[in-house]
């Protein structure tokens, strides 16, 4: 029961947390320098893009633009696992990229609409996510198609 009603919380707390980030409107700018392993075993890949980050006139400030960083974990579609048995050469070699002045989904704080206040960028995915939420990988989940 207690473990159920900290699950409760925590998709709770997620689903505040995610409330408080806003979808924007982003290109990027620049590519990453480099593509790593999210994780020793992990199956994504994460980049860190810079994107340019439009926003709308408040009463506070301009319409404008600003660049701003983010970082992107995307899962990999192809992995080579190498000649050993061992995390160390595995690689992806196939995962999904973004070019320069392609739009990509980006979520910013409501708190910081022109990013003055250095708080997070978040791009693809809000935040946490119900996989991340639920603690979910691929293998649990069950894909149905029409018959």
């Amino acid at each position: 029961m207690v473990g159920f009603l900290a699950s409760v919380g925590w998709l709770l707390s997620s689903v505040y947390w995610n409330s408080q980030f806003l979808e924007g409107t982003c290109t990027i700018d620049k590519l990453p320098d480099r593509y790593e392993k999210a994780g020793e075993w992990s199956p994504a890949v994460v980049g860190m893009y810079v994107v340019r980050r439009s926003f709308h006139a408040t009463a506070d400030a301009l319409a404008n633009e600003v660049l701003q960083e983010c970082t992107v974990e995307v899962n990999c579609q192809q992995m080579d696992y190498g000649d050993v048995d061992s995390p160390e050469d595995d690689r992806c070699v196939s995962f999904r990229s973004w070019a320069w002045g392609q739009s990509i989904a980006c979520f910013y704080h409501q708190d910081d609409l022109d990013g003055s206040k250095g708080m997070q960028l978040w791009c693809v995915n809000r935040p946490s996510t119900l996989v991340q939420v639920l603690g979910l990988g691929p293998e649990h989940c069950l894909f149905l198609s029409p018959g």
